[in-house]
């Protein structure tokens, strides 16, 4: 049976993906649950399946458009403060929130995560971790992962979040995710040096 999300975006959602230079600040990503990450991102991963399980490393609007999307939303969190703001005002039996404040203790976490259990697995943790290295997170969370895991790796061009796989090319990619993979760059905001958001994927994915 084929489970598909495609959730109706509102005219207030729209209008802000489609207003660039508001929608990088992300300021009201939260309050419309939306991810802040480039928008054309957003509508890719909208026509993933409902089943799907995913790891997030980074909570906020991305969370609560997930948990709308998938069947269950993994995400680990290192601004204490926003993370208990986000686990009282959004409570919900599809989302397991996690604490964490520094890179040694998240990478730890990766080490005990189900294996083999996530669909999408998406980096996008902020600077509120100790010593953040989004580069080392998606490397350590390869091994627990399907060999069919969908990789969301936000502002994947970027030397200064992913210091030296930023320029990887696909073929560089598939040699440690498999022939099997396909890479798409979003990038609807090039003014912005960390603007842009690169997915990973399996050929067959839908």
């Amino acid at each position: 049976m084929l489970y598909m999300s495609y959730i109706t975006f509102n005219d207030e959602q729209i209008s802000y993906m489609k207003n660039t230079k508001e929608f990088i600040q992300g300021e009201r990503c939260y309050e419309l649950e939306l991810p802040w990450m480039d928008a054309g991102a957003i509508v890719w991963l909208n026509n993933l399946k409902s089943n799907y399980n995913c790891l997030e490393f980074g909570s906020g609007g991305s969370t609560l458009f997930f948990s709308k999307i998938f069947s269950s939303v993994d995400t680990f969190e290192a601004d204490e403060k926003w993370y208990d703001f986000l686990k009282e005002k959004n409570p919900s039996d599809k989302i397991n929130y996690h604490y964490v404040s520094s890179q040694n203790e998240l990478i730890s976490n990766i080490s005990t995560l189900k294996q083999d259990y996530y669909d999408v697995c998406v980096v996008d943790i902020g600077t509120t971790l100790r010593n953040r290295n989004r580069e080392e997170i998606f490397l350590k969370c390869i091994p627990r992962m399907k060999k069919t895991t969908i990789y969301v790796l936000d502002n994947g061009f970027s030397q200064h979040h992913y210091f030296n796989i930023w320029k990887w090319k696909l073929e560089d990619f598939q040699k440690i995710l498999g022939n099997h993979y396909n890479m798409i760059d979003f990038n609807n905001a090039p003014f912005n040096k960390f603007a842009g958001t690169r997915i990973l994927y399996p050929s067959k994915i839908l």
